[in-house]
């Protein structure tokens, strides 16, 4: 049986929050953390939030981007942990909502194939964003076929649609929407290892 771990990336992997970072960086960066905050606690469409703080970046100069994106580090282990899960015969699959251009070079340390979005930016600037999925549940909905065992981790209510098509669902952290629906729960990605 083939076996798939679909994990997501901010709050699972790292304590990194791009939104949290680049709203020290535009004029209205309190709604941005405020629009955050209600879709990761379930409280606003997880899409609708996210388009509106793809708004409130446009202009910004991808520069600052960039800048931001050095902060974007893997926690302790986390390697470690995912090179465990490929020798249990895990395909990893790290699925984000984030930016490849904040991404993507620390998730390429961990040679797991990445889902994310791209920025879309002309002349320097942030116009826009490709969506590469509307929902983390589109994506593993795909992959699931017959003998194919899925595992989801991930520590927020954007990450209730991947649990929908998961047989086994890991949650990281405290989020009470998630914990309601999780199969086990820990309070670090590399605590996975005593669960599966």
């Amino acid at each position: 049986m083939e076996k798939i771990a679909f994990i997501d990336v901010e709050g699972t992997l790292t304590d990194f929050e791009f939104w949290n970072e680049i709203a020290n960086y535009v004029e209205n960066g309190d709604e941005i953390r405020a629009l955050l905050h209600l879709g990761l606690t379930g409280k606003i469409n997880w899409l609708q939030g996210f388009l509106m703080r793809i708004d409130l970046i446009r202009g910004l100069e991808i520069s600052t981007v960039k800048k931001v994106s050095e902060k974007f580090k893997l926690k302790n282990r986390t390697i470690k942990t995912i090179s465990y899960l490929k020798q249990d015969g895990f395909k990893i699959i790290l699925i984000s909502g984030m930016f490849k251009e904040v991404i993507g070079k620390e998730l390429s340390k961990s040679k797991a194939d990445i889902i994310s979005n791209n920025l879309i930016v002309k002349n320097g600037i942030v116009v826009g964003a490709n969506l590469n999925f509307i929902d983390k549940g589109s994506v593993v909905k795909r992959y699931r076929r017959q003998n194919v065992f899925v595992l989801a981790v991930g520590d927020g209510a954007n990450d209730l649609p991947m649990f929908r098509w998961a047989d086994i669902k890991i949650c990281v952290g405290g989020n009470p929407v998630l914990r309601r629906e999780a199969d086990f729960c820990i309070n670090d990605f590399t605590e996975i290892i005593n669960v599966i």
